[in-house]
């Protein structure tokens, strides 16, 4: 009998050269499906640079070129270096090898699930109506598959479907010691979501980024987006917390708590 073979796939990775003369240690940054991920992964693509790192993210890479999380490309660990980048973009903990895990400086971004849930039904059905210009053909297809999906069914039994693959991202981080590192700092969505100054000042800070303050509160101004009600068919539809609940019912609440009660608890949304 021919033995089969599986090869990981090669990926092409425009490997992230630090600036001249860069010695300033390479940071990490994680967070979930519709956590505010785009608003920290923006923020810190501003800052980065004026710290003088580069940002990169190792997710968007394997997305462009149509190659899921969930395998473990042979050469994963060809754009990591341990000065110079800041490495964002992560929106589960992925199923390669992180490079100095330990060692780095880590920022986590959390959020109610129960309101990540609700975002990401709106967004799958309504926003982004074209995928986006960079998809490869297979997260096109994968896109509007699930758009078609959700055409049919209401945003009670999509949370319900759904609620399980939140658990994973959560055991994902929860298995790596996120709660317990001493290098992870935790911030909270509903805390950060109207303070963006302040947050942007913490971020500096833990990361150890001497950014003059009149370039921070530039940054702070470019992403304080107010939205007044909601807008189903933007990007960002609406900004504050326990939105979940206008939109859920109540069954529909407790069901999907019960499944969610670790990351509940652990981060402080019981």
């Amino acid at each position: 009998m021919t033995e089969i073979r599986f090869h990981p796939p090669r990926i092409r990775y425009p490997v992230p050269a630090p600036t001249v003369a860069s010695s300033t240690p390479s940071v990490y940054a994680f967070s979930l499906h519709k956590a505010g991920s785009t608003l920290l992964y923006n923020i810190l693509n501003e800052l980065s640079r004026a710290a003088g790192l580069i940002y990169y993210s190792v997710p968007d890479i394997l997305y462009q070129q149509n190659v899921s999380d969930i395998f473990r490309p042979c050469d994963i660990g060809e754009p990591f270096r341990q000065v110079g980048v800041c490495y964002g973009g992560f929106r589960s903990f992925p199923a390669f090898p992180v490079p100095f895990l330990d060692s780095a400086r880590i920022a986590f971004l959390v959020r109610d699930p129960r309101d990540m849930i609700t975002s990401l039904y709106f967004s799958t059905r309504y926003s982004h109506l074209a995928p986006p210009p960079a998809a490869s053909e297979g997260a096109r297809e994968e896109l509007l598959t699930a758009r078609s999906r959700l055409e049919q069914i209401d945003i009670n039994a999509f949370a319900l479907e759904i609620v399980h693959d939140y658990t994973k991202e959560f055991e994902g981080y929860i298995a790596q010691g996120f709660h317990w590192r001493p290098n992870v700092a935790t911030y909270r969505y509903e805390d950060v979501i109207f303070r963006k100054r302040l947050w942007i000042d913490h971020l500096c800070a833990w990361f150890g980024w001497a950014i003059p303050s009149s370039f921070k509160d530039r940054v702070a101004a470019a992403f304080d987006v107010s939205v007044e009600g909601e807008r189903p068919d933007q990007h960002i539809r609406q900004v504050k917390p326990g939105n979940y609940r206008k939109h859920l019912r109540t069954e529909t609440i407790v069901a999907i708590s019960q499944v969610l009660a670790e990351p509940l608890r652990m981060y402080g949304y019981e």
